[in-house]
């Protein structure tokens, strides 16, 4: 929902402290959803709200959100695809995580202020 996220986690690197931590939860673009309906059906479409919400501006996959902390200063301390459900948890189990990113509708990471 941000403008641009590269320039408030820059800020944000100012203001903590060293050993400060930044929280961050994001939408994943990389979904099978909106690979689908972007490979098989053309569309790349909007809606009120999930990972194509109306009110987002940026997208992001795990390695550009990683990216992003990264180039603000922070050391990843902590990446989390959430896949969430028991047909995916089992699909995901089933595949040995083959398919993780692209079942995980947010990834969540912990941000390392470096000293």
């Amino acid at each position: 929902h941000l403008k641009d996220p590269y320039k408030v986690m820059q800020r944000i690197s100012k203001w903590l402290k060293p050993g400060g931590k930044v929280l961050i939860c994001l939408p994943n673009v990389r979904n099978y959803h909106v690979v689908r309906d972007l490979v098989f059906r053309g569309r790349w479409e909007y809606v009120a709200a999930g990972i194509m919400d109306k009110t987002h501006l940026r997208f992001f996959t795990r390695s550009s959100c990683r990216s992003m902390v990264e180039e603000a200063g922070f050391k990843v301390c902590h990446e989390q695809m959430i896949v969430e459900g028991p047909k995916k948890g089992f699909f995901n189990r089933a595949t040995c995580g083959l398919f993780h990113e692209f079942l995980a509708a947010q990834m969540f990471f912990v941000g390392g202020k470096m000293k």
